[in-house]
């Protein structure tokens, strides 16, 4: 049987509430350059290049962004961040203004059109170490900054500020997660719609163990339903009635 969740750990801190999630970014260290941020340059799925689904650990790679996480808390006001300012970070080497030895960069949440610039900069601070400082070009974005540890080459941690110029010593707000690699708990609305059209029968039954998810962003419990609804036919009947994967993805997966 798949579990959804997962117990709060170096390897899984997505699903760390906010005072886990805390302690843990105090206790690790930035292991990566920011060389290690670039994203693949395509936005659009290549299956086996930029993404990639493993059908046994239901677990989804995806270099097309950063998938940010928010505490796993279910207060209020985390629930409006989680469903209401998903979002997700992309870097690439800027090879135009400084010949690739700058990283820049956007994080955009997937509700609005903002497409918030940014730089990565590799910063050694006496109080926190090794870390990334992200720092935000355009107002109003740049009254606030971001300090990443990067503890595996798929997986950071990060603090959010009010900024005061002043790497890691702004106001915090928060902590989040970003993560290259992550279960379908968190599946997006492309991770969706890729699957249904390209890995449905791939999965072989295994979403009818699936119960209600947890730590669920950008409405992936839809995107559960629909599979899990899927594998059910599949396992019943033993086949799909005519144009019921199409409908199952329509109804299911067109959520941001």
């Amino acid at each position: 049987m798949i579990s959804l969740s997962q117990p709060c750990s170096s390897k899984n801190p997505m699903y760390c509430t906010k005072a886990n999630l805390a302690e843990l970014y105090r206790e690790s260290k930035s292991l990566f350059p920011t060389q290690t941020l670039i994203n693949s340059p395509e936005m659009e799925i290549v299956d086996g290049v930029n993404w990639s689904f493993d059908p046994g650990t239901l677990t989804i790679w995806n270099n097309r962004y950063w998938k940010g996480f928010y505490p796993a808390d279910y207060d209020l006001k985390n629930l409006v961040l989680m469903y209401g300012f998903g979002f997700y970070k992309r870097f690439w080497a800027d090879k135009d203004g400084s010949k690739g030895k700058k990283i820049k960069g956007e994080t955009h949440p997937y509700s609005s059109d903002i497409h918030a610039a940014n730089e990565a900069i590799d910063v050694n601070l006496s109080e926190k170490g090794k870390a990334v400082y992200i720092k935000y070009r355009d107002f109003p974005f740049n009254n606030f900054d971001d300090l990443l540890k990067i503890i595996d080459k798929d997986l950071a941690i990060g603090e959010a500020f009010v900024s005061l110029r002043d790497p890691g010593r702004g106001l915090s707000i928060f902590h989040f997660v970003l993560s290259r690699r992550y279960s379908v708990d968190f599946m997006t609305q492309a991770d969706c719609q890729f699957i249904f059209q390209s890995k449905a029968k791939e999965v072989r039954g295994g979403f009818r163990h699936l119960g209600t998810a947890a730590g669920i962003q950008c409405s992936s419990f839809a995107a559960y339903s629909a599979l899990q609804i899927l594998q059910e036919r599949q396992r019943s009947a033993g086949r799909l009635y005519p144009g019921w994967k199409a409908a199952a993805r329509k109804q299911y997966c067109d959520f941001r």
